[in-house]
């Protein structure tokens, strides 16, 4: 007994050219979103951080030295991750 619902039709294989564009949408949208994620926490710390030293930071480096190398980073990460799953996922 299945205990989860499959969206592929039976019998079909793993088609790598559905898989890579859905994979490089996650590792897209993924990657965005870690952007945010890091960019929203690294402005929170610098907050603190600038209330604790009484300095008034820039918020410019959150941007280019925090967020955008982690979403750099996790780009590739997510697509090889999304692509590797993928095929675990419809290996029959």
């Amino acid at each position: 007994m299945r205990t989860a619902y499959e969206i592929r039709l039976p019998g079909t294989r793993f088609a790598p050219r559905g898989a890579v564009w859905r994979s490089a949408v996650a590792a897209v949208l993924g990657a965005a979103l870690s952007f945010f994620v890091s960019l929203l926490l690294s402005i929170l710390a610098l907050l603190v951080l600038g209330l604790l030293d009484g300095i008034r930071p820039d918020m410019a480096q959150t941007y280019r030295h925090i967020a955008l190398p982690v979403a750099l980073v996790m780009l590739p990460v997510l697509f090889f991750a999304n692509l590797l799953w993928e095929h675990k996922a419809t290996r029959t």
